[in-house]
């Protein structure tokens, strides 16, 4: 009973690791909260609305373009929840932590910065809006994060910038990794515990 009780212990503690919210696939970041993968902004630096829908992340890869409730989601567990461009949150490691993780972005002088196309709510098929976060460094006097929807412009404007992107999405098709060491540790103490209780039987 105690080896049973033990042994869902530390299943339980180690699959809490596995669950993580957040998990970076090089290119790509997948959401496990919202079921999402999200495209690295810095992939689409320097392309048009239309250029980005050209290329294989849109044609073979099935990417669109994520909403502004999905781009707001997905820093709201920073507290970003309001994109109105005032300072919105304190916790400027945790938002710098994901412009990194989902760009990289570009360094403005006292601040990390991501920013990128999204889709407006209701959808417009002719408009498209800019929406940038970022973060200041420790040490300037005010270490917070900004969030901001600071311009609304047609998608067939020419929004081409060596620093603005477009905030991506797509259904995740990666399944959350389970590190062999989880499956080798419980399996053995499966093992054990077949072996205990087939001495116990002799």
């Amino acid at each position: 009973m105690k080896i049973k009780l033990i042994l869902g212990t530390l299943i339980l503690l180690l699959s809490g690791q596995v669950n993580a919210a957040i998990i970076d696939n090089d290119y790509f970041t997948t959401d496990t909260n919202s079921g999402l993968d999200w495209l690295d902004v810095n992939n689409t630096f320097g392309l048009s609305y239309a250029q980005v829908k050209e290329t294989a992340y849109f044609t073979a890869d099935d990417f669109r373009h994520a909403t502004v409730t999905e781009v707001v989601n997905i820093f709201s567990e920073f507290g970003v929840t309001n994109f109105s461009g005032h300072r919105v949150t304190e916790n400027c490691s945790g938002v710098r932590n994901r412009i990194d993780t989902m760009g990289p972005g570009y360094n403005a002088g006292n601040f990390d910065v991501l920013e990128g196309w999204a889709e407006l709510e209701p959808f417009d098929p002719n408009l498209a809006i800019h929406i940038n976060v970022d973060a200041t460094f420790e040490g300037n006097g005010f270490d917070n994060s900004r969030a901001r929807m600071d311009s609304i412009v047609p998608k067939d404007f020419n929004h081409n910038s060596n620093h603005r992107g477009h905030w991506l999405v797509r259904e995740t098709l990666s399944p959350v990794p389970v590190p062999a060491a989880i499956w080798l540790f419980g399996t053995g103490l499966l093992g054990l515990i077949g072996f205990r209780k087939r001495r116990k039987a002799a």
